[in-house]
């Protein structure tokens, strides 16, 4: 018991300092892709496996297109996903509407026009 109980201190220890950068700096936007003229709004989490195949993509779209992804981790930065009412990740806002689900670069291009 007393091992379950070290362990537990110990991963939670190693999650407090991988994210108390992100706990305590309060930025957001976390991440600027681009720096088109258009802006869309990508929500994220670091848990996400998901997201982690998204960033690529966002990032070859945003140096191919004339448009700025706002990153926004929806686990550190609540206060922005939740007026818009984000039900999952990764998700896309574009003009008040909500896309869903990781993009592939055709349907990230097909987004933002």
């Amino acid at each position: 018991m007393k091992a379950w109980v070290a362990l537990g201190i110990l991963v939670g220890l190693i999650i407090l300092i991988n994210f108390s950068g992100k706990l305590f700096s309060g930025n957001c936007p976390e991440q600027m892709h681009g720096n088109g003229s258009k802006t869309v709004k990508y929500f994220s989490s670091p848990f996400c496996m998901a997201c982690w195949a998204q960033k690529p993509i966002i990032e070859k779209v945003a140096a191919e297109e004339n448009v700025t992804f706002e990153e926004y981790d929806v686990d550190f930065c609540r206060e922005a996903a939740a007026p818009h009412y984000v039900r999952g990740v990764p998700s896309f806002m574009v003009n008040d509407t909500i896309k869903y689900g990781l993009q592939n670069e055709q349907q990230l291009k097909e987004l933002i026009e």
